[in-house]
């Protein structure tokens, strides 16, 4: 499900509301945002850009440190996991593949929350605009 927000004095001012309000720490442009909730832990960054019909694109990612980290562990764990194929030991790949699995899910789910939760709180805070 593609989850956006339309481009607006109430939205932006509802973004801006978060942020002094405490719930969320994070920048936003006319163009684009980026928004970390205030809770410990949390490895999950909501971003927004602007498309071509005036409404911002949002989406979940991983923090900087991990998204790169993770790409790379991805890459290493593939690439151990050919080797080990070659010379015939089934067991690495099997581990590598179900630890990736349970990894990805959990990331899916973690993230789909984290959108749910700044979705619910910026229509609160456009709601209670006047």
């Amino acid at each position: 499900m593609n989850h956006v927000l339309k481009n607006n004095e109430k939205t932006l001012r509802a973004l801006n509301n978060m942020i002094a309000g405490g719930f969320y720490t994070g920048i936003f442009k006319h163009d684009e945002f980026e928004f970390k909730r205030l809770h410990f832990p949390n490895n999950i960054r909501i971003t927004g850009s602007l498309n071509s019909d005036n409404y911002f694109d949002v989406e979940y990612s991983y923090i900087i440190p991990l998204n790169f980290l993770s790409k790379l562990l991805l890459i290493l764990g593939v690439i151990l996991s050919v080797i080990s194929v070659l010379n015939q030991n089934l067991i690495l790949p099997a581990i590598f593949i179900v630890t990736t699995l349970i990894s990805y899910f959990r990331f899916k789910f973690r993230g789909g929350k984290e959108l749910e939760k700044f979705m619910k709180k910026v229509f609160e805070f456009s709601e209670n605009e006047v």
